[in-house]
């Protein structure tokens, strides 16, 4: 423990000393702690989906009728005309509206609702209907719905904490080069400049505590502790607690004194002449030689 802690030293990003030693750090160790934060945050996702979004999908499974309801060719076909509420959480909630007519009634911040030809989607800010790839084969009978469930929940759950783990680097290095400029122009003005590469370490290593506010978040939405305007809430506190790092660590980096008077003469100062030693040469014309 005390050899990983040695190993680790000040370079941590929770403070503003530890988010300025990243200015001088090797891109590699930047590049492991982005690593291990992106994990961190791409579980926190998982579990947020697994926590307000899965079980409204299982609901909906337990409803589904025991046959002749399926999409394909880009058309649904269910047995009956009614339209049903599949399954329903405060977060989600899954219907079907087999004529097309009037849709369900929206309970939940997000709704799919399956209409003959397309698949609409409500939200806080409106819907949208998206249609059914022709090539789409998807069963929706109990039997065939749970099967295909199965078969593909723990790899989709995988594939989405993949592609979170992209998007965070991908993230990262975007906002990075956004706040590089209006940092490093503060660096130089305080005369703490790291250069430009030293000043862009040191705003991706500012980045990654704000992030997991991000997630925090996202968490106390799932678990319903917050409302959905309590995910834009977070965004807000992201920018003030990564700007607020950033400006921590610029603060501690340290001072570029300028050169003394004293320096400054010895600079200039006249550097002393080396003495030439005369080599005697050899006359031509002569068979001797003269200096």
């Amino acid at each position: 423990m005390a050899r990983l802690s040695a190993w680790v030293g000040p370079w941590q990003p929770f403070t503003g000393s530890g988010i300025a030693s990243f200015a001088s750090a090797s891109y590699s160790r930047l590049v492991l702690f982005q690593g291990c934060f992106a994990l961190v945050g791409a579980a926190s996702l998982i579990l947020s989906l697994r926590l307000a979004w899965v079980p409204p999908i299982e609901d909906a499974l337990l409803q589904l009728p025991e046959n002749n309801a399926h999409i394909r060719a880009g058309q649904l076909t269910w047995p009956t005309t009614n339209s049903v509420l599949l399954g329903e959480r405060p977060q989600l909630a899954i219907g079907v509206t087999p004529t097309g007519g009037a849709s369900l009634g929206q309970g939940s911040d997000v709704q799919f609702d399956f209409q003959p030809n397309t698949l609409r989607v409500r939200g806080l800010l409106g819907f949208t209907d998206l249609a059914y790839p022709p090539e789409l084969d998807l069963p929706l009978s109990r039997t065939g719905g749970r099967a295909a469930w199965d078969a593909w929940r723990s790899p989709l759950l995988v594939a989405i904490g993949i592609l979170t783990v992209a998007t965070q680097f991908v993230a990262w290095t975007l906002i990075s080069l956004i706040y590089t400029l209006p940092v490093w122009g503060l660096t130089l003005v305080s005369r703490r400049s790291p250069g430009v590469v030293g000043t862009w370490k040191l705003c991706g290593a500012g980045l990654l505590p704000a992030t997991w506010i991000l997630f925090a978040t996202l968490l106390l939405y799932s678990k319903r502790v917050i409302p959905p305007i309590g995910l834009g809430i977070g965004a807000v506190i992201f920018l003030l607690t990564s700007w607020g790092g950033i400006g921590g660590a610029v603060i501690k980096l340290s001072v570029i004194q300028p050169p003394t008077s004293s320096e400054l003469l010895v600079g200039h100062a006249k550097k002393p002449t080396r003495s030439r030693k005369l080599v005697p040469k050899k006359n031509p014309f002569t068979n001797g030689t003269e200096s």
